[in-house]
């Protein structure tokens, strides 16, 4: 059946069946349901503990720039898919869904903007588990079922010596649900909408003697908002949080995630503007996708050996299978990732002093197969809706371009300790991190047009870092905190394996990227009537990382690259900024939320120009980074009427961004927008079932604009650095609980 949500909201046959829906589930329904709350993010500072921080600390005493995501505003996710949704009303961040699914772009205080994905510079933390390798790249999030979560917690600003090289922009640390008030709870959801998009969820969960479980299972799929853009993922991740005796409590975790994504690469301006559904020319010819499926395994262990003396244990092993066609290759990865930390905490209670003391140690491996195939160039293929299909041509007769394995080490140790004294709450942290990267080139006689094993090579790093911090509890209104810390940012797989000098290898002009950087800001709430967070920062770097493309072939191959992506130091930069959060319920139901983002990011200098690095590449001085407006806000508003019915718009505002690093193409910019979403739900209950169903409408004014721009040159030319993003979009959704 050929299924299109607009065809049915159109012609008026959704609306008469949730009329009528609504008006049966009314009259039937004896009560309110449960869960029926409202969506305020309001947090009062002394009910919330947060753990970002490596430590148990109360949001009241935390001294850096903080915000808690609850499941109250997660509840509200239209699709429930990607970071987008839930984290976009968190300021100082921002997140580019550039694919209309879960593939995505993220950076916070504009560190990781020049990624062409995945996340760079970000601590990702799923239930306790890094998603990070050993040099803090974070491939994507599809690992993160988002309805299943339970909170988010984003801590902005360096925290290197937190987390060690991945954490330079800051932590994203995501809880998922467990257990419920039952021995067992069902929940079943379907959610349809436009493009082609469907999500079902299906998911178990219960408290049963000493153990809080969940079980859950999703599959999505769309076509996208763009021609060869479709997409299908699944997801399925058990968690228990298993108390064996009072001092222990067990956490063993398993997931497993397979995504598969058609990459339509970006047009240039005229196309985006003029057609924005278009794919860029070599998209269908090519196949261009990416598909990645990942199996992961551990478990978290937390033992009370004294009443103030804990030791923390974690341990996990990831494998993920990895492939890429694009317009020049065809990539096949095969990666073993495993790590684990313990950490030692102390509490010194004295009659008016705590001290707070935690050590510990951070160590993860990863072992890279890698082979990259040439592609051929299939005029004849064509693209229909919902074809997933992987076939590409590799010609028999080509050698293959690389044949390589990547062995990778990361292991850092860190010293915490936090003094409360009265309404004073002062922090330090130290770390030291060692991170080896050792490639060894395969490539035999026959595959190679250099000398076979040349390509070998060896990039390590090291570096110590540090933290300040101090917090003052004036009253559950006002609160002050101040934050001064280093940041350590090595090159990553992805920029390590992208060489300019040839296919295979380790681009070994890279640098490692250090900043310096303060913050200061205040926090408070009033009740369950308001809760605010201002911050202003300023941060400086050292040879800060920028992208770049080839103007012709490299030294010894006759293959054009100039379409592939590199990765260089650009110079030193300037980072000043300021973030704005307030959540208010004026009358009880009724919410409010805004979030603000000011970002002043420049180039202060600019590097010396490398063999592979041309001088027309380089940023000049005062350059605005690229990806980076000056404002961003967010605006939402929720309510709740006639006791089952709660009603939400919101609004998403960026100013203009400059694309590009070269000087000569320095000011090419894209316009700002505006987007305007809404959602209308409905919480009903039946006998022994309860659930909700939602409507929502995103991009209401169907309004043209830009996801993503990729921050780099097509031949020396402004060209195939747009992405547009969706037009005007349906969706509904319909839970189910027993």
């Amino acid at each position: 059946m050929n299924f299109t949500w607009e065809g049915i909201v159109r012609s008026g046959n959704f609306v008469a069946c949730l009329i009528s829906l609504a008006m049966a589930l009314a009259v039937s329904a004896e009560e309110k349901p449960a869960g029926g709350s409202d969506t305020a993010a309001i947090f009062e500072l002394d009910t919330i503990t947060v753990t970002a921080t490596r430590t148990s600390t109360p949001l009241q005493r935390c001294t850096g720039a903080l915000t808690v995501v609850g499941a109250d505003n997660l509840k509200t996710m239209a699709r429930g898919i990607a970071a987008d949704e839930a984290i976009g009303m968190v300021p100082g961040v921002r997140v580019e869904n550039q694919a209309d699914g879960e593939r995505l772009h993220m950076s916070i205080r504009g560190q990781g903007i020049l990624s062409e994905h995945g996340l760079r510079g970000i601590k990702v933390m799923l239930d306790g588990i890094p998603l990070n390798d050993p040099t803090g790249f974070v491939s994507d999030l599809y690992d993160v079922d988002w309805e299943t979560v339970n909170r988010i917690e984003v801590l902005r600003g360096p925290a290197a010596a937190l987390y060690g090289c991945a954490s330079n922009a800051g932590v994203l640390n995501v809880s998922t649900q467990a257990g419920g008030s039952r021995p067992f709870d069902v929940l079943f959801r379907q959610s349809v909408g436009s493009n082609g998009f469907w999500k079902t969820l299906g998911q178990v969960n219960g408290s049963a003697d000493k153990s809080d479980y969940r079980l859950s299972y999703s599959h999505t799929q769309g076509y996208g908002s763009r021609v060869h853009q479709g997409y299908y993922g699944d997801v399925a991740s058990f968690k228990d949080v298993w108390k064996p005796s009072s001092i222990i409590t067990l956490t063993p975790i398993l997931s497993y995630s397979n995504y598969f994504n058609q990459n339509s690469e970006g047009i240039n301006d005229s196309l985006a503007h003029s057609d924005p559904t278009s794919p860029n020319s070599d998209a269908i010819p090519f196949n261009e996708y990416m598909k990645t499926t990942k199996l992961t395994g551990g478990g978290l262990a937390k033992v009370s050996i004294a009443e103030n003396q804990s030791i923390n244990i974690s341990g996990f092993m990831r494998s993920t299978r990895y492939k890429e066609s694009n317009n020049h290759y065809v990539d096949y990865r095969s990666i073993m990732t495993p790590g684990g930390s313990a950490q030692y905490n102390w509490d010194a209670k004295g009659s008016r002093v705590v001290n707070h003391i935690s050590v510990g140690a951070d160590v993860e491996f990863q072992n890279i197969d890698e082979s990259q195939l040439p592609h051929l160039h299939d005029t004849t293929r064509t693209e229909s809706k919902g074809n997933f299909s992987e076939d590409v041509i590799i010609p028999n007769d080509q050698p293959v371009q690389a044949a390589q394995t990547v062995k990778q080490s990361g292991i850092g140790a860190f010293l915490q300790e936090q003094l409360d004294i009265g309404r004073v709450s002062l922090v330090g942290n130290l770390r030291y991190d060692n991170i080896r990267n050792k490639l060894t080139d395969l490539m035999r006689p026959s595959d190679s047009v250099t000398i076979p094993g040349a390509l070998s090579g060896e990039a390590d790093f090291d570096k110590v870092t540090g933290r300040v911090g101090a917090s003052l509890s004036l009253a559950q209104l006002f609160n002050l905190y101040a934050n001064w810390g280093m940041g350590f940012l090595p090159p990553a797989t992805e920029e390590l394996e992208s060489n300019p000098a040839r296919y295979g290898g380790f681009n070994k002009n890279l640098k490692p990227s250090e900043s310096m950087g303060g913050e200061l800001g205040a926090r408070g709430s009033y009740g369950e009537r308001l809760s605010y967070e201002f911050t202003g920062y300023l941060m400086n770097t050292q040879n800060d990382f920028m992208r770049y493309r080839l103007t012709h072939s490299v030294d010894d191959s006759t293959q054009d690259r100039s379409q592939e992506t590199f990765y260089g130091n650009a110079g030193n930069s300037r980072r000043i900024g300021a973030e704005f959060f307030v959540a208010a319920s004026p009358v009880k139901p009724l919410s409010v939320q805004l979030s603000y983002t000011y970002s002043n990011f420049v180039y202060t200098s600019t590097a010396a120009a490398t063999d592979s690095l041309e001088k027309l590449s380089l940023p000049r001085k005062n350059q605005w980074l690229p990806n980076c407006p000056r404002h961003q806000l967010e605006a939402e508003i929720d309510g709740r009427f006639l006791r089952y019915f709660t009603i939400q718009g919101s609004a998403h505002y960026q100013s203009l961004w400059f694309l590009y690093t070269d000087p000569k193409n320095a000011w090419i910019h894209e316009n700002g927008f505006a987007l305007f979403n809404a959602r209308l739900g409905y919480d009903w209950k039946i006998g022994p079932l309860s659930g909700e169903l939602s409507f929502s409408v995103k991009n209401i004014a169907d309004k043209l604009w830009i996801a993503f721009t990729e921050p780099d040159l097509d031949n020396g030319k402004p060209n195939n650095s747009y992405q547009p993003g969706p037009g005007r979009e349906f969706f509904g959704s319909l839970s189910v609980k027993f």
